[in-house]
């Protein structure tokens, strides 16, 4: 019986009849996350180990992640919201067998939170706060079901809405996030416009029974309302 030694010098392996890994079959990707995804493949013969390789680009690019010799690997330290693509290969001392099928992945993206500042006349201040950790891409903004800003500077998210902004009304916010390779939409969020308070007052009295309330109309929406309280009376 021979013994076979793979640390001998010299050393032919196909003089022994190992030949390399067949190619690798049933890579599929498993699942995903905001920053990681699962794979697993079916074993392939005369592999010892296999090689996990990944890249930004379909069928190019491609550089080595990880070296394992079980049959699943999830690749994590990804960014969010971005595309993948993965080849695996099957290893042994002979040398490298063929790549897989190439699978593509995208990983989860989480929808941006919305603030408001209507603490100015006629104007809104939508922030907007990403939760993901991708450079890359813009957020769309909509007011009412339409388009009214696109925001390409990822570090400052924030637009003032002035647009036929009428006084009290409710407004409807929608943010879109999108990497290029993902989209996530927050759920539509109200902002309430502010409504000025009245300017120019005046109260005249002068009549019996009489008081004549007057002052300067400078709201743009609704109508007003005139309370009178008698501290006269307990």
């Amino acid at each position: 019986m021979t013994r076979l030694r793979y640390d001998e010098a010299p050393y032919d392996a196909t003089s022994y009849g190992l030949g390399l890994p067949r190619r690798v079959t049933g890579l599929e990707v498993e699942g995903t996350s905001e920053g990681s995804v699962s794979l697993s493949w079916d074993p392939a013969g005369s592999a010892d180990e296999y090689a996990v390789l990944r890249s930004r680009s379909p069928d190019s690019g491609y550089t080595e992640v990880a070296v394992l010799a079980n049959t699943a690997y999830t690749d994590d330290a990804l960014v969010a919201g971005r595309t993948y693509h993965y080849k695996v290969l099957g290893r042994n001392i002979t040398g490298d067998g063929p790549l897989s099928a190439e699978v593509t992945a995208t990983t989860d993206l989480a929808p941006p939170q919305l603030t408001f500042d209507t603490s100015q006349k006629r104007e809104i201040t939508v922030t907007v706060d990403l939760a993901d950790d991708n450079d890359e891409g813009e957020v769309r903004l909509e007011r009412d079901g339409s388009e009214i800003a696109t925001l390409t500077d990822l570090d400052t998210l924030e637009y003032s809405d002035a647009d036929s902004i009428l006084d009290g009304e409710a407004y409807d916010y929608v943010a879109i996030r999108d990497t290029g390779d993902a989209t996530a939409r927050t759920d539509p969020e109200t902002a309430i416009a502010y409504i000025p308070p009245v300017e120019d007052l005046d109260l005249d009295g002068t009549e019996p029974q009489t008081l004549v309330a007057q002052w300067t109309d400078i709201l743009n929406n609704g109508r007003y309302r005139v309370q009178i309280r008698d501290d006269t009376k307990e």
